[in-house]
């Protein structure tokens, strides 16, 4: 019995419910951290923004740009902003499966985008999706038998590359195994192209790892650098402790993916590609077990995990379409029910940020009920840990207020290097309210040019 739809049709229906949720919770995917700063920036400024020298980002950057450029009111560039990403997402996708005839690699990034992601899809400007993305784009070039002339496929393998690496240093890792996996799926054991693949990201990643461009790369895999403390005890291992506590939310639906692909690999009976797998996959997550032992924010820990789930991905994906499964109903009906878990899961994600948000209008509606625009809360008139992260709430009250009620209205907490006089009024530095105080655009941030203030309980 044949499953009521398509592959291509159930994969246009996701993307369709991803930009669905995209606008839904367009302002949980807005108001945390890095999305908000950079969304001020680019709009406040009217310009691209380079996080962390990461270049690779100008494309995703390019509809809010036109955007703003074209005056439109700051809801429409929240809107572009959120739906803008899974557009791309799908621009992509349709290259890979239409134009370049790879439906493992159209796959891949399917999965990818619905697989192992929670907290992360209210990310929304993450480096790691979009090198991922591009990762996927990479194996389809490689792998298509529709690219007419070699040197189109080596300018455009070679270019991407280039482009992954740009957007984030930990393409290294997928761009490695994909090129690996290429391979030894097709038994190819010698390929000029792979092998200048491989040279050029292994050349890029030598020299990022040995001479950083900044502190931020250096902290991802730094501690690979200095391995005197690396203990035998799992029980020391935050990074451990993370994946066995987000097992049920994030990664029992990556674990039945790995089991799936594990039984189908050795169905196969093509030593070769089954070890490769396994020892890339292995070797990847035990790699990030030992650099990120120290543990980091939930959020990082989830992105830092989503390469090894790529490579998961793309082999699945491979034997998915291999054995034809699209037209077996069973299956299919599987593979939804793993795409629909996928979604779930990030729907609990956003729903997470959404009480986050809530509690933060309640502060903006507390300093506006004593009308203060620019607020100061303490540990006593606010809890911060309902907060999570606080260092860009500046930014995420000031984009949060004027998107809810179209007026402005910024809060910080209160830091051991703020000044604040008798009168309450303080000075803060410019990072703890994440945007520069006397350059808002005022035809999108027209906060009134006065003073921070404390909040009482009075």
């Amino acid at each position: 019995m044949k499953f009521p739809v398509s592959l291509h049709t159930l994969s246009h229906i996701t993307f369709g419910v991803l930009a669905f949720l995209s606008i839904y919770f367009v302002t949980e995917r807005l108001c945390y951290v890095d999305s908000a700063w950079q969304f001020w920036d680019r709009v406040n400024f009217e310009h691209f923004v380079f996080p962390s020298n990461r270049y690779g980002v100008f494309i995703s950057e390019i509809p809010l740009f036109v955007a703003v450029k074209l005056g439109l009111p700051l809801k429409a560039l929240v809107y572009i902003f959120s739906v803008g990403y899974i557009a791309l997402y799908y621009l992509v996708w349709r290259i890979c499966v239409y134009s370049l005839k790879s439906e493992t690699a159209g796959l891949t990034l399917l999965l990818g985008l619905c697989i192992g992601v929670r907290q992360s899809f209210c990310h929304t400007v993450t480096e790691t999706h979009q090198c991922l993305v591009y990762c996927a784009l990479l194996f389809a070039v490689l792998d298509s038998s529709v690219i007419c002339k070699e040197i189109y496929r080596w300018v455009l393998a070679l270019t991407i590359s280039v482009l992954a690496l740009a957007t984030h240093p930990v393409a290294v890792f997928p761009i490695l195994f994909l090129t690996g996996f290429y391979l030894v799926k097709n038994n190819k054991l010698f390929s000029p192209l792979a092998y200048s693949v491989v040279a050029l990201t292994v050349g890029i990643a030598f020299i990022r790892f040995l001479f950083p461009e900044n502190e931020y790369d250096a902290s991802q895999y730094g501690p690979l650098k200095n391995l005197s403390d690396l203990s035998f005890n799992l029980k020391e291992y935050y990074s451990l402790a993370y994946l066995v506590r987000r097992f049920r939310f994030n990664y029992w639906v990556v674990l039945a993916v790995a089991l799936v692909t594990i039984i189908l690999v050795w169905k196969e009976k093509i030593p070769l590609k089954g070890c490769f797998s396994a020892l890339g996959v292995l070797g990847y997550f035990v790699l990030s077990i030992i650099a990120f032992r120290r543990g980091d924010s939930d959020l990082m820990m989830e992105k830092n995990f989503l390469p090894g789930i790529f490579m998961v991905n793309l082999v699945f994906a491979d034997q998915f379409i291999r054995c034809n499964f699209q037209n077996d109903f069973r299956k299919m009906g599987a593979f939804s029910f793993i795409l629909i878990s996928g979604i779930v899961v990030i729907i609990y994600g956003c729903l997470y940020f959404q009480k986050r948000n809530i509690y933060l209008l309640s502060l903006i509606d507390k300093a506006a009920s004593k009308n203060i625009s620019k607020a100061i809360f303490t540990s006593s008139t606010c809890n911060p840990n309902k907060l999570e992260i606080p260092w860009a709430i500046g930014c995420e009250s000031l984009l949060l207020s004027q998107f809810t009620y179209g007026e402005c209205w910024t809060i910080v907490l209160k830091s051991p290097d703020m000044t604040i006089d008798e009168n309450g009024l303080c000075f803060i530095p410019v990072k703890w309210c994440c945007f520069a105080k006397k350059n808002l655009n005022p035809k999108y941030f027209p906060v009134p040019q006065v003073p921070y203030k404390v909040i009482t309980n009075n």
